[in-house]
């Protein structure tokens, strides 16, 4: 995946830069066969901190049978809530 140059990301975990996250689920002993999504409240999170940044965050998707790919948090969430600051 390219990175613009002089981009931020959205968060860093102790001082580096998380420019993506894996998702899995772990049930009864072995990991799902099927890639299994964030929740819709995980979603807004993932979306609201990726826009903190002015780089896109890469959602992994993992399930033993395929992994999913996102380029961008803000594709698991293609309606967002966003909040307008009103003075």
């Amino acid at each position: 995946m390219d990175r613009e140059e002089g981009g931020r990301p959205a968060i860093e975990a102790d001082g580096v830069p998380v420019v993506s996250i894996a998702i899995a689920a772990f049930t009864e002993g072995a990991f799902q066969a099927e890639p299994v999504p964030p929740c819709g409240a995980c979603r807004q999170v993932l979306y609201e901190k990726e826009a903190e940044g002015t780089l896109p965050m890469e959602v992994i998707l993992y399930g033993r049978n395929k992994i999913q790919v996102l380029r961008s948090a803000a594709d698991l969430l293609p309606i967002p809530f966003v909040l307008n600051n009103r003075d």
